[in-house]
């Protein structure tokens, strides 16, 4: 196999399945995207006029993607919720100021929220299989939510949330690998 084709074998194109905690988090729409960087420090001596020594001072890695299933148990760990859960009633319990009625023999899912203070920690992980059948992986050990929850009900586009995720330095881990890991599938 010549340089050439081996290089080639690695261009690809496609989106992403995205998992948090090991759970597909559903439909996306449009691009995944995974940024990780290190922030450095230059140090130039006054007698000299070039850089003579750098220091990384600082390093984050972000995956973001854009939702279009609207479940709630993905909403609840795309937000970093801990201390919410999701249940599945046939009656519906709530503020009954907002008089809903719902459909008899209909079941529901709730999610509640407001008023919880810590953060949920998940593993993150970006899995993109290429044309020839390997996949690329992007894993974040500890990570946080940094997602909103936005959804736009628009007329004539599909409904779709942000999902946002930071990783966090798991400082139990040997230096170079406190925060993730990618894996390059080559045969």
């Amino acid at each position: 196999m010549s340089v050439t084709q081996k290089i080639t074998e690695n261009v690809t194109v496609g989106s992403a399945n995205l998992f948090i905690n090991g759970v597909d988090v559903g439909h996306l729409k449009e691009t995944i995207e995974f940024e990780y960087v290190r922030e450095k420090l230059a140090f130039k001596p006054a007698n000299t006029l070039g850089e003579v020594k750098a220091f990384a001072i600082s390093e984050r890695a972000e995956i973001r993607a854009r939702s279009a299933e609207l479940n709630l148990t993905n909403i609840r760990a795309a937000l970093g919720m801990s201390d919410t859960t999701v249940t599945t009633s046939t009656t519906l319990t709530y503020n009954e100021s907002c008089s809903y009625t719902p459909a008899a023999a209909s079941s529901w899912d709730s999610l509640t929220f407001g008023g919880d203070k810590s953060e949920n920690e998940v593993c993150v992980r970006v899995e993109h299989t290429r044309p020839n059948g390997k996949v690329f992986i992007v894993i974040l050990y500890k990570a946080i939510s940094m997602s909103e929850l936005i959804v736009p009900f628009a007329e004539d586009e599909f409904t779709l949330y942000d999902l946002h995720f930071k990783a966090l330095a798991d400082s139990s881990r040997a230096a170079g690998d406190e925060m993730g890991i990618i894996l390059d599938q080559v045969n």
